[in-house]
């Protein structure tokens, strides 16, 4: 997967003080390989080989070698640059701590080439630059400055095979010559899906030179096969230090992680020695099941070959893309990134991020697909929790299997319309309103979904519009009249909160779902008014079944 987090000033001392001071250092001794400069824009900046201390503390300070500064305008709260950080499946991490030589000089390689091509899309896509009034034009940027510095161990001293590849927040745009500081938005709009290149370059990568094969994909990651369960969870000590703090405080989602991230983490010990450290692992391995002879198996369960192009079949991967639990199982319509996410997911074997480019823009090409001339939008999350536009790919496309259902979508809920559905009487719905405080706005949603006999309505509102404070008065006249009513969403908090606010009894759909495929369910009667919240985040086929 692929991390990214801004880098605080100062911070360009933490990759260069886990350098090892010398190869010898290195593969006998403590400390971390040393960082080879990338990207197009340091190539540029004649930047090249390994990273020295002096030149990244310049080119994060908006400075080239010779001192002089590259960007006009800088204010003391300048951000120096982004860590966008590749880490391996804990997994893999293992085969490369614990197997032989060979074993592990291939890992490295996989891993490395993996991050390269994954990167090399990131800043073709990613890349980009600010011009015109308030920055509202987005422009290529010429290349990444940044130095890639891999690592083997975690802050907890569990084994943690991963690269941060450090890129300084500048870019120059050819057509001018100026040096500017990165548009950040689309490195984040970018992050997911050049996490799922990486691991899919990399598991064709170890498919090809140690002929191991994969679970299933999950997220876009991939676990070798062969290595247990228990001995990939007994050697995720970071991560459930990360979980236990989100557990303690309440928190759920990325944003949280990342906090808890921050909060839990420790200085890298790097003055273990490397051999200390593996001889521990190997013990602790060996006691969850790992030992030589089990390690030993992993490879050689399939041929040594790198998958490529034409071992993908076209046919049975455009019906994957095509089915109901593909592209469009939780979004009506899709871009580019959710197409190569998509086809990285269906590829357990791998396949090099050009090919996944290539099978991408065929897809899209193809009758396959029906483009919509619909703008695309989409935000980020900020570490303040307020969000921000990103600029996107303003071209989307749905299937006609999707187009089918959503026109079925609306037949149904056109067929249902004063059909007498979910009334309340009029007196019930009165006293319901009389008893609280509400607003014109929330007054008329509530005699309209009690009194129109539809047998679906839609309440639109922003957030904090008070939607669910006036659904507690439609449940008390629909409850008043004999009504049954369910509030379903789709996360457990989300069921929490409607049940709160409205005094609705509340599950997540899933759970509702589950709960009428049993034999013993009386099921829903005529008498039943479902509630579900926040509709137009749920899928349509979802939409369909309810």
């Amino acid at each position: 997967m692929l991390s990214i987090g801004k880098l605080s000033p100062g911070r360009a001392d933490y990759y260069l003080g886990t350098v090892a001071k010398g190869a010898e250092e290195y593969y006998l001794g403590s400390g971390e390989a040393p960082g080879r400069w990338v990207g197009h824009g340091a190539e540029r900046l004649g930047l090249d080989g390994t990273v020295g201390a002096n030149a990244l503390r310049d080119v994060l300070a908006g400075r080239d070698s010779d001192g002089r500064s590259l960007i006009a305008r800088q204010g003391p709260e300048r951000m120096p640059g982004f860590d966008c950080t590749f880490n391996a499946p804990k997994s893999v991490t293992l085969l490369f701590t614990l197997g032989d030589d060979e074993t592990r000089r291939h890992v490295r390689a996989a891993h490395d080439a993996a991050v390269d091509a994954a990167l090399a899309v990131l800043e073709a896509e990613a890349c980009r630059v600010r011009r015109g009034r308030g920055g509202a034009t987005v422009l290529p940027g010429e290349g990444f400055v940044a130095a890639a510095f891999r690592h083997r161990t975690s802050r907890s001293g569990d084994p943690h095979l991963h690269t941060h590849v450090v890129v300084a927040n500048l870019a120059r745009f050819a057509d001018d010559g100026r040096w500017t500081a990165l548009d950040g938005r689309q490195l984040y709009a970018w992050c997911r899906t050049a996490g799922f290149l990486y691991e899919t370059h990399l598991r064709a990568e170890l498919t090809g030179r140690l002929g191991v094969e994969w679970g299933p994909v999950r997220n876009g990651i991939a676990d070798v096969a062969g290595i247990p369960r228990r001995v990939i969870d007994h050697f995720s000590q970071r991560r459930r230090q990360i979980t236990e703090h989100m557990a303690e405080i309440g928190s759920l989602g990325g944003h949280a992680a990342q906090v808890a991230a921050y909060a839990t983490r420790d200085a890298k010990d790097t003055t273990v020695p490397f051999a200390a450290l593996k001889e521990w692992w190997q013990t602790r391995a060996a006691k969850v099941g790992l030992d030589d002879s089990t390690l030993a198996g992993v490879c050689d369960r399939t041929t040594r070959q790198l998958p490529t192009r034409d071992d993908i079949d076209d046919d049975k991967l455009n019906r994957r893309l095509d089915a109901p639990n593909g592209l469009t199982e939780h979004r009506a319509t899709f871009d580019r990134r959710d197409v190569i996410r998509q086809i990285c997911a269906e590829l357990s074997a791998g396949a090099g991020c050009p090919d996944v480019l290539a099978f991408a823009e065929e897809y899209l090409q193809s009758h396959h697909v029906v483009a919509l001339a619909e703008t695309g939008g989409d935000r980020i999350r900020r570490a303040d929790g307020r969000s921000a536009p990103i600029p996107t790919d303003p071209q989307r496309w749905t299937t006609p299997d999707m187009l089918r259902v959503e026109q079925l979508l609306v037949r149904m809920a056109a067929a249902r319309s004063h059909t007498g559905a979910g009334l309340a009487h009029p007196d019930h719905v009165d006293a319901a309103i009389e008893g609280r405080t509400l607003s014109d706005e929330q007054e008329g949603m509530v005699r309209r979904i009690c009194e129109s006999g539809n047998g679906v309505d839609v309440a639109p509102g922003v957030a904090g519009s008070g939607k669910t404070h006036a659904l507690a008065a439609a449940r008390d006249a629909w409850v008043a009249s004999g009504r049954t009513v369910i509030g379903v969403a789709l996360s457990a908090q989300a069921a929490r909160q409607l049940e709160a606010g409205s005094g609705i009894p509340s599950m997540t759909i899933a759970r509702f779902q589950r709960a009428l495929e049993r034999p013993d369910d009386p099921g829903l009667g005529p008498d039943h008014v479902l509630v579900i919240d926040e509709a137009a985040m749920v899928g349509t086929r979802t939409l369909v079944d309810l």
